[in-house]
């Protein structure tokens, strides 16, 4: 069986990444991942130092909160699943994909 793989599929146990639905501003995902990784505590209630962040946004139910906050000058806030994990733990998978045998 000495063929080249080009797919790698992972598992992650629980203990190893964290995964909760929370409030955001609207603002681009890549800006939410800052946020998250510089507010670890005050968006998903604890300190997680050294971890990355992806974000999905659930697409929202209706427009009048949207209108109904422009009205008020407050940024409209999203629903957003928000999953993270170590940097350490995706650099060891990253360094064990690419190794042979």
């Amino acid at each position: 069986m000495e063929s080249e793989t080009k797919l790698v599929t992972l598992a992650l146990g629980l203990d190893d990444t964290v995964v909760r639905q929370v409030e955001l501003p609207q603002i681009p995902v890549d800006e939410m991942r800052l946020v998250l990784k510089n507010n670890t505590k005050g968006y998903l209630q604890q300190d997680m130092p050294n971890h990355v962040f992806d974000c999905h946004i659930f697409p929202p139910k209706s427009q009048g909160k949207t209108a109904e906050a422009a009205k008020t000058g407050s940024i409209p806030k999203l629903k957003v699943l928000v999953a993270g994990m170590k940097q350490q733990l995706i650099n060891d998978f990253r360094r064990r994909s690419k190794t042979p045998g």
